[in-house]
């Protein structure tokens, strides 16, 4: 969907700049290769160099430039740095750090541009939790959104196409809530950032071993 999302956007202008960002390189290939293959479906690749994980998009119109994509990891805060951007999508970013987040967010300073964040709950009260925070406070809804999706959203398209793939989904996710811990059980599939299980007790403890 981002992947899309990406395209439409750069297409649609031409001339841009487009960021495929991950924590790793390797977790960037899911992204690159969907980028080239749905740019490629649509005939809009023009050029694609896997070795660095660029493309290049056909212009809109004969003669006008068309828009490039580069895949970019924080791995190496440094490589982050570099030209203005003017549509972004951050995967995994359930592992984003403070500083590459406010790197990022530079990226797109002088081109007013487009941010998507997408990835699993990390950990409460790390850069990916305080994002979501931002965009589910109303005083941001002009300039932030925040959708939620959870194993119940798919679970309700199969039941709409295919009642038979429906019904084994729910019991591969039911298995899963009985096996796995309840804190990752709602990381992974309930959307939701939950605490580690001594995080429930800290404010006691803390309480009651505090000295004057």
């Amino acid at each position: 969907g981002c992947a899309a999302w990406l395209l439409s956007c750069l297409f649609q202008n031409p001339g841009t700049l487009g960021w495929w960002v991950a924590p790793t390189y390797e977790q960037l290939d899911q992204g690159y290769e969907a980028l080239k293959d749905l740019a490629r479906s649509a005939g809009v690749l023009k050029r694609a160099v896997d070795g660095k994980r660029k493309l290049w998009l056909r212009g809109i119109l004969p003669g006008l430039k068309g828009s490039r994509i580069q895949c970019r990891s924080w791995k190496k805060e440094e490589h982050l740095r570099g030209p203005s951007v003017h549509f972004m999508v951050v995967d995994e970013a359930g592992l984003l750090t403070s500083s590459a987040r406010s790197i990022l967010a530079t990226r797109t300073a002088s081109t007013l541009g487009f941010i998507r964040y997408i990835g699993n709950p990390g950990p409460v009260l790390g850069e990916f939790w305080n994002l979501c925070q931002q965009a589910e406070d109303p005083e941001n809804a002009a300039r932030m959104g925040m959708l939620r999706w959870t194993w119940e959203d798919r679970h309700r398209m199969l039941l709409a196409t295919n009642p038979v793939v429906a019904e084994a989904y729910r019991q591969k996710i039911e298995h899963d809530r009985r096996t796995m811990s309840p804190f990752e059980f709602e990381r992974q599939y309930e959307g939701k950032f939950a605490n580690p299980p001594g995080a429930i007790f800290a404010p006691w403890v803390e309480g009651v071993s505090t000295l004057e």
